[in-house]
């Protein structure tokens, strides 16, 4: 997820594969992938919900909020369906953004940033120098690879709707998201209130037990739970969703 300068000959070699429906061979494989991960999430979520059996999950059908349900209905038509997975994933501004301004404007290799880094980094996108950075300007610096980053960019600090990054904007969110008032954003910096996460080596005393939990197993009939592996074997915990 590092950004990376690119030659504006390769961007346009990019630009003429893409044009003439050539793409490299890298680029054929990373879409062949995305297309198989998006047939095994849908084949996963008919598999439990679409109970009717109508190649379409109802409101009804599925037994999670409406934020959840309203993430996978892409096309907001009422349903989740197989063409909902075709439509882009923008991953959500709170918890990208911050990461995204740091790995934009920052240092290589920068946890934080601070505002006069993201103004300086800001006039070297801006070529026209207009105040405003749109998409071209900043793909010219950062070539898509992946999600849809400029979109997750604009759906948390464009709020004037223009489709472009105005430095006000920035300097917004910046100071709205700055929780602990150093003068830097850090690209995990907490969006919500209460303690933050415990990071490094926790002496033992001082360690705090999981909260148990029970869920139903992936593959086969049952469930499982936390607190069984207490004193057994090691466990980790992978935590994600797409259902």
């Amino acid at each position: 997820m590092k950004t990376s300068a690119a030659p504006r000959s390769l961007l346009l070699a990019f630009a003429l594969a893409a044009a003439a429906g050539c793409a490299s061979p890298a680029s054929r494989r990373e879409a062949e992938v995305r297309a198989r991960e998006r047939e095994a999430v849908w084949g996963y979520l008919r598999s439990r919900y679409d109970r009717d059996g109508n190649g379409r999950i109802e409101r009804p059908e599925y037994d999670r909020g409406d934020a959840a349900f309203a993430r996978l209905d892409r096309d907001g038509d009422g349903s989740i369906g197989r063409r909902d997975f075709d439509r882009e994933i923008v991953p959500p501004p709170d918890l990208v953004v911050p990461y995204l301004l740091v790995r934009t404007f920052g240092p290589e290799d920068a946890d934080s940033v601070g505002f006069d880094e993201i103004e300086r980094g800001f006039a070297r996108l801006d070529r026209d120098g207009d105040g405003r950075v749109f998409r071209g300007e900043f793909e010219a610096k950062s070539p898509r690879q992946g999600p849809d980053f400029f979109a997750s960019l604009l759906a948390g600090i464009d709020w004037d709707g223009d489709g472009a990054l105005a430095l006000t904007e920035v300097k917004s969110f910046f100071e709205r998201h700055d929780r602990d008032g150093d003068g830097l954003l850090g690209q995990m910096e907490r969006s919500l209130p209460g303690r933050p996460p415990r990071v490094g080596a926790i002496p033992v005393a001082k360690r705090e037990k999981a909260p148990d939990f029970t869920l139903a197993r992936l593959r086969g009939e049952g469930t499982v739970t936390l607190s069984s592996f207490a004193g057994n074997r090691p466990v980790a915990l992978v935590f994600g969703s797409f259902t």
